[in-house]
């Protein structure tokens, strides 16, 4: 894998209080590395829950999330344990978010349709899409 394909971690964060959280039908199993190839064409993974994955194109900010220590954001993702940085895997009420490479406007369209990850916004508050099963 190159490194200009992998997604970089980008903080932690908290949702607002009274925000919608990320959907709670949401599938678990998903590492940073999993999460971040199932978000393709996004601009932003979020893990939650120890695995529970979605897609953003909008700042986690205008999103209601505010910056918190990564020590919130719980333990490593399962089978990234010896990853360096820490590939945080999120919490209950905390994100872990990864901030996908750039891609070229070719290569993000043809990511996206592959994806089968609509571009449906889901609302301000909320991520933009939930990614198919891991």
């Amino acid at each position: 894998k190159l490194a200009t394909e992998t997604a970089k971690y980008f903080g932690c964060y908290l949702q607002g209080p009274g925000e919608s959280y990320v959907y709670s039908n949401e599938q678990g199993g998903y590492t940073s590395d999993t999460c971040s190839r199932a978000c393709r064409g996004y601009k932003y993974a979020l893990l939650h829950n120890a695995g529970h994955c979605s897609c953003a194109s909008s700042e986690p900010e205008d999103s209601q999330f505010s910056v918190v220590n990564d020590v919130l954001c719980g333990q490593a993702c399962a089978s990234e344990e010896h990853e360096v940085p820490t590939r945080y895997c999120g919490t209950m009420t905390t994100f872990a978010i990864y901030k996908m490479p750039k891609l070229d406007a070719a290569k993000a369209a043809s990511a996206a349709a592959g994806s089968g990850a609509g571009s449906t916004a889901a609302g301000a508050s909320e991520p933009d899409a939930r990614p198919p099963p891991p």
